[in-house]
């Protein structure tokens, strides 16, 4: 919240999806209140199904500033819907750099708040090229056709192993 105020990117507006978990909501709505960003933050709570699919179609970029998440399965959803990435080292998405479908940048108010600036400063064409680049690596990556083949050449070698050790 504190980067994005730092930035406050001019027609912006910040949509906060989510379950409130641990009374963190009430956290972020005082942080609004004391940061003063009543008029760009808006809190839509827990979205699933056709609600979710439309939020992730309707955003031009995605942000999840975490400490540790073991994959951030919400990454690879945004990455799928064309919608470029802001994450930080708590989660393990390096490849988006690779890629040019994001930014992965240290866990801190100032590289996240950089991180917004150079996203939301790129013309719309910008972010919807790297919104492709980034459905490329995820259908690439982590589709099930890939995963199989993959899965399938590991078993192979697997095998080949086995009978010739």
């Amino acid at each position: 919240m504190r980067a994005w105020a730092r930035t406050r990117p001019n027609s912006w507006q910040l949509v906060i999806a989510g379950p409130d978990e641990a009374d963190h909501l009430s956290e972020l709505m005082n942080l609004v209140r004391e940061l003063d960003l009543h008029d760009d933050v808006n809190f839509v709570g827990n979205l699933e199904g056709e609600e979710k699919t439309r939020a992730f179609a309707n955003a031009e970029l995605f942000i999840l500033p975490t400490y540790s998440e073991n994959f951030g399965i919400v990454v690879a959803e945004a990455l799928a819907h064309e919608c470029p990435v802001i994450t930080t080292h708590g989660a393990p998405w390096a490849k988006i750099i690779d890629h040019g479908c994001g930014w992965w940048v240290p866990i801190s108010e100032e590289a996240i708040s950089g991180a917004i600036q150079h996203a939301t400063s790129l013309t719309r064409e910008d972010r919807l090229n790297m919104g492709r680049r980034g459905r490329d690596l995820v259908e690439r990556d982590f589709a099930w056709p890939s995963l199989a083949d993959r899965f399938l050449s590991l078993y192979k070698r697997t095998l080949r192993k086995r009978t010739t050790g």
